[in-house]
């Protein structure tokens, strides 16, 4: 169990595992008393799986502190159905939004596209065919980000911020 006194760690709300020597969440604890998680405003990144493999969280507000979203941080979460990137993004690892079935919008207000990470499997993407989902970002970005590396894949998701 962690405490309030741990040296490196701490819970916020009852749900997220905060690593405090570099300001990033590496655990959701699945919990169906927080379907919205925000995630605080000292947090730099999301870890690798800090929310995958983990059901029970519906959105997710991340602020804009947060720069980076690392590999699978969100992979395999059948219960997530919309997440709000900060406009500071700059990086979002391999499959960090792969086998999310029922994530159906994820906005994205960076006006430049935010740098996806290369894998060793070359046809890894940071999404599968997931059909329902809408990608929204900055009106005057779309054309950029449905012509950027990585992004030019989900170009027919893309869509202005409504």
């Amino acid at each position: 169990k962690i405490t309030s006194y741990s040296k490196h760690y701490s819970v916020v709300d009852e749900c997220l595992l905060v690593d405090n020597r570099n300001n990033q969440v590496v655990f959701y604890f699945n919990s169906a008393n927080h379907p919205t998680v925000t995630i605080p405003s000292d947090i730099t990144s999301i870890g690798e799986w800090a929310f995958g493999h983990h059901d029970g969280v519906k959105n997710v507000v991340i602020p804009n502190s947060v720069v980076r979203i690392e590999n699978h941080a969100f992979c395999w979460n059948n219960s997530v159905e919309t997440i709000s990137l900060p406009e500071t993004l700059e990086y979002i690892g391999p499959s960090a939004f792969v086998g999310c079935p029922s994530l159906t919008n994820l906005t994205i207000n960076a006006t430049t596209p935010p740098k996806i990470g290369k894998s060793y499997d070359s046809n890894e993407k940071i999404f599968d065919g997931d059909d329902e989902l809408t990608i929204f970002v900055p009106s005057g970005s779309i054309e950029v980000y449905k012509n950027a590396e990585g992004w030019i894949d989900f170009a027919d998701k893309i869509k202005a911020i409504p």
